[in-house]
């Protein structure tokens, strides 16, 4: 996920399409700041929260 910022969009997407019991496996940088940012490396990071709030 560190080519993507805000990842809305994409968890409406994984919500529609994966099956019940089904897994959305994914890594990310973790961002201890706000919900996601970009880096001086130009990937994103993205904050544990934010991401179980999409997840919910």
């Amino acid at each position: 996920m560190p080519y993507l910022g805000d990842l809305a969009l994409f968890f409406q997407g994984i919500k529609k399409t994966l099956k019940p019991e089904g897994y959305c496996i994914l890594t990310t940088e973790i961002s201890l700041q706000e919900s996601w940012h970009l880096n001086a490396t130009s990937r994103f990071s993205h904050n544990l929260e934010y991401l179980q709030d999409l997840c919910a």
